[in-house]
């Protein structure tokens, strides 16, 4: 039979396919097109050329045709608006091969999963068969089937739905695998098999997709062998995949992700929550209890729930049929849900119990024993924080262009003035981002969960909670009216269990929440989560668990390790062939590690925080000379900033300092006395300083300049337990003024002592910044007097591979980077120590890619990856000249052909021509600088070194060891 070609075209922008071109360029000249278009554009002109391309990798090899990033941007958005598809099917071929043998790969992996449902829907979509929801429908369609006939299930569900026996999935797959064009119009035509699957009440809710005539019948074929498979899979892994296959289908669009907040719970985890946390019970009568998720998703807690009452109670699901309640705001879900409840109970779910709403703005008429959920969180604002960011960065530069040229205060104030035609073109552009902005802001406000846009139940039970402390006008997203759902639909006596994002536990906008659920309900544990856990986000989690039972007395908190498979092992079996027995990152379990507990008395006296750091403090205990003293009594805090992050400058006068351990310069000092500069976020930093700016958020503390310096070297010694006490927070981790006083630190009872150990740090902590002060003048003296040499004097352009050979490292493991002897070097410089080395010597270090142009001169015993490339000069004296070189005056930009992902390979660097005067006195003359300079990169680790060993000293005197 003929090869048969499909032609369609798709505009990527807009995720449509068109079955004609004349659709497809009509869709172009609409005006949701245009918008997407507009958007997509704004985008990408927030990002660098390099950037843009390795997002679209395929127009890599037309670069050189993109003058700038405008042209990119637009070939970009003309070539996805109109994407040609054809599908050529050869009815002849058989897509479907079976292997003699099976690796049993252990597709529970989650990359494993992922591969194999990326890879299905890739084909789907080449295919003709659509993308995201409708490729899920339709595999769904096929996976229903397969699973409502499965043999081994006791409930023999397929003859409880009633479809004739031509709806088997064993069925189509066969008449599909023995003539797939006659199987495909069975399936399609008027009173065929998706006729009798419309036409059953029950079946019909489980299962829905619409086949299109445009599918190839070949397309299907291979579709239904693949669902085939994976069944296997599943049964065989003992794995739920109905949930995974949903996460994974939308999981291709991260739009979809954030719309649903479809954070999806790990399996392992809901049956942590079941098996150790909740431990359901059936009631006094040897019932079912009821039990609601709200946000049920693709069904995980709901599932969870009815797979432990299986595994631990004899039930009879006929007579429980109405105890179990599902609720989600995606129809889809909800499907799935009902799928897998057929399938364990043998019964039909309740579509009043099963269904698609907003739990938000539905008043519930009933109190359930458990409420378990992992409500959604963010997802409303993710458009409005890209688009509406955009849009008001282009504002702010037209607005900041007409002020620095008319010196006007509003854009109001150029209805006077005359303007050209482009700048004609900047005012139409605000205006109209003027315009959308508002509208945003306007959907944006009618689409944001509150609680005075939530059911009546939600708002009444609010205003019965203000008496406790809950302020109903300040409960104004998802975080904190899903907790106020929790609570209100919970039963007297029951037990809700909850995975809720981490600030909710300990942020201060939700201390009033806390506070009423505190007093009205007994918080039993909290386990905090790793962010990991959940496939789509990064936002750290903590589960709680609260029962209706009085208001709390005790909290213990706990975290959640995951236990993974090391290393991938295989097994031989009996017939002499081999299957793999373990997998890498194989989640294998979870363990709860218990870390402390609080009274309601210490909760309280915490602003009710759910932070277990508030009560995991380890009290310690000062020297016999010292003693201890909050932050906040011996230091006062300096006005905040107002300098934001663009304030910095490449080189200013003056210090600048950011968040970061980096710092940086500015033209302009706003502090003038010494004090002590804390960064506010990530992985905080220290500086003392007396002239300087910072950013805007960090924290400045001042004293009595004894104490400050003395706090200072204390501070800086005992950092670790200053940042776990004082930082928190769900993502990025912040501190606070009020986190900050209340640190304690061990202080001298003696000013004599004070002076001690101020006087011993200072000496070296003093003669290391004198010394980087006194290296960084040579080196730009250098910098100078090699300018100069080259600019005045006769050279040789000599290769690089003819001074010196060059060499690559070996990796190591992260892991293995742990030792204390030698330095490993990478692209960025040091990033660990090991206890053997590579080099033994004076080197030059180049790194290959990621921070290509880094160069370090190397004096010592070392180690070195295979991402850095090691120069030993031929002539030593050479040595200091050519690092300088290849250190300030080699552009590797141009070096590496200013490729997107830059390699700067063996030969490259070889061929690069250094010039060297051809006096060679000239470079002697530098040697006295160049000795200099080297002394000095040899005396300042000494001094650090110093200096650290004495601030151990001093953490060690001021507090007593256990």
């Amino acid at each position: 039979m003929p090869k048969i070609t499909n032609t369609k075209y798709m505009c990527a922008i807009c995720d449509e396919e068109h079955s004609k071109k004349s659709v497809n360029n009509n869709h172009i000249k609409s005006e949701k097109h245009l918008k997407n278009c507009e958007i997509l554009k704004l985008k990408l002109q927030m990002k660098e050329k390099d950037d843009i391309l390795i997002d679209y990798p395929e127009f890599l090899d037309d670069v050189e045709k993109f003058d700038n990033k405008s042209d990119l941007i637009n070939t970009i958005i003309k070539d996805k608006s109109s994407i040609k598809i054809q599908t050529v099917i050869n009815n002849n071929s058989d897509d479907h091969n079976d292997n003699n043998y099976d690796l049993n790969i252990g597709i529970d992996s989650r990359e494993e999963i992922k591969n194999r449902i990326h890879s299905l829907h890739n084909f789907l979509r080449n295919n003709g068969a659509g993308y995201g929801m409708n490729a899920l429908k339709m595999f769904s369609l096929f996976y229903g089937l397969k699973k409502i006939e499965d043999e081994e299930n006791d409930f023999k569900i397929f003859d409880k739905t009633g479809l004739p026996n031509e709806c088997k999935f064993s069925e189509i797959k066969k008449d599909f695998n023995e003539n797939s064009e006659l199987a495909f119009n069975n399936l399609t035509k008027e009173d065929g098999i998706m006729s009798n699957i419309y036409d059953n009440e029950n079946v019909c809710k489980l299962l829905e997709c619409n086949i299109s005539r445009q599918i190839k019948p070949n397309t299907l074929k291979y579709l239904i062998n693949q669902v085939d498979e994976l069944y296997k899979i599943e049964k065989s892994q003992n794995f739920q995949l109905a949930g995974k296959i949903y996460e994974y289908f939308i999981g291709r669009d991260q739009t979809a992700i954030s719309e649903l907040g479809a954070y999806f719970t790990d399996r392992h985890i809901t049956t942590y929550i079941y098996d150790e946390v909740l431990k359901p019970t059936l009631d006094e009568h040897g019932h079912v209890r009821e039990m609601i998720d709200m946000f049920g998703g693709s069904g995980g807690f709901t599932l969870g729930y009815m797979d432990y009452l299986i595994k631990n109670f004899n039930i009879n699901w006929g007579e429980n049929q109405n105890r179990i309640s599902h609720y989600d705001m995606n129809a889809d879900v909800v499907q799935y849900a009902m799928l897998e409840y057929l399938c364990l109970t043998g019964e039909f779910a309740s579509e009043d119990l099963f269904n698609d709403f907003n739990s938000f703005t539905k008043d519930f008429n009933k109190k359930y024993y458990y409420v378990i959920t992992n409500p959604p969180y963010g997802g409303d604002s993710v458009e409005k924080t890209v688009n509406i960011q955009i849009m008001d960065l282009i504002k702010k530069e037209i607005t900041q262009y007409f002020k620095d040229n008319y010196k006007i205060k509003t854009m109001a104030n150029l209805k006077k003035i005359k303007i050209t035609e482009n700048e004609k073109n900047k005012v139409k552009q605000f205006n109209y981002y003027s315009k959308e902005i508002k509208k945003f802001e306007k959907e944006e406000a009618a689409k944001n969960v509150s609680l005075i846009t939530s059911s009546d139940q939600l708002q009444n039970y609010g205003k019965e909670l203000v008496k406790y402390g809950l302020k109903p006008e300040n409960c104004k997203d998802k975080e904190s009216v899903s907790l106020l759902l929790m609570m209100v639909v919970l039963e007297e006596g029951g037990t809700a269990v909850g995975v809720l994002k981490e600030g909710v536990f300990f942020a201060p906008k939700y201390a009033h929440v806390r506070k009423a659920l505190i007093e009205n309900f007994k918080v039993e544990k909290i386990v905090s989560v790793d962010a990991n856990q959940f496939e789509n986000t990064t936002t750290k989690t903590s589960i709680i668990k609260f029962s209706n039972t009085g208001k709390t007395e005790r909290i213990e908190f706990f975290d959640l390790t995951v236990d993974k498979e090391e290393n991938f092992e295989l097994k031989e079996n009996e017939n002499g062939t081999y299957e793999i027995d373990k997998i890498k990152d194989r989640i294998t379990g979870v363990k709860e590690n218990y870390l402390t507990f609080a009274s309601y008395e210490d909760i309280v006296e915490n602003d009710y925080t759910l932070n277990h750091k508030k009560y995991n403090i380890k009290e310690i205990v000062p020297g016999d000379d010292f003693k201890l003293s909050e932050l906040g009594d011996i230091t006062e805090f300096l006005p905040k900033s107002k300098r934001l992050a663009s304030f910095a400058t490449e080189d200013g006068e003056y210090r600048y300092y950011s968040s970061g351990q980096n710092i940086l310069k500015c033209n302009e000092a706003d502090y003038n006395q010494k004090s002590i500069i804390i960064g506010h976020s990530g992985d905080g930093c220290i500086f003392l300083d007396n002239k300087y700016s910072t950013l805007l958020t960090n924290h400045i503390l001042t004293a009595e300049n004894l104490y400050l310096e003395y706090i200072y070297y204390y501070l800086k010694s005992d950092y670790n337990r200053f940042y776990k006490e004082s930082y928190d927070g769900s993502t990025v981790q912040n501190t606070s003024d009020n986190n900050i006083k209340k640190f304690k630190i061990p202080i001298p009872k003696s000013e004599d002592k004070i002076i001690e150990w101020v006087d011993k740090i200072s000496e070296p902590y003093n003669k290391v910044i004198e010394n980087k002060n006194k290296l960084k003048e040579l080196e730009e003296q250098v910098k100078q007097d090699i300018q100069n040499m080259i600019d005045s004097n006769d050279c040789d352009d000599v290769k690089l591979g003819n001074l010196c050979d060059i060499r690559s490292g070996k990796p190591i493991n992260k892991e293995n980077r742990k030792g204390t002897k030698y330095p490993y070097y990478a692209s960025n410089g040091i990033v660990g120590f090991v206890n053997n080395y590579l080099f033994n010597g004076k080197f030059i270090i180049c790194a290959q890619d990621g921070s290509i142009g880094a160069t370090y001169l190397v004096n010592n015993k070392f180690y070195a990856s295979n991402h850095v490339w090691i120069l030993d000069l031929k002539c030593n004296n050479l040595i200091n000249f050519v690092y300088n070189i290849l250190k300030y005056f080699t552009d590797y930009k141009k070096l590496t052909g200013g490729s997107v992902i830059p390699k700067l390979n063996k030969d490259m660097l070889s061929n690069l021509k250094i010039k060297i005067p051809k006096d060679k006195s000239l470079i002697d003359s530098l040697n006295p600088t160049f000795n200099e300079i080297d002394s000095l990169n040899e005396e300042i680790p000494k001094q650090e070194k110093l200096y650290q060993q004495y601030l151990n000293e001093l953490k060690s005197e001021a507090i007593k060891e256990d």
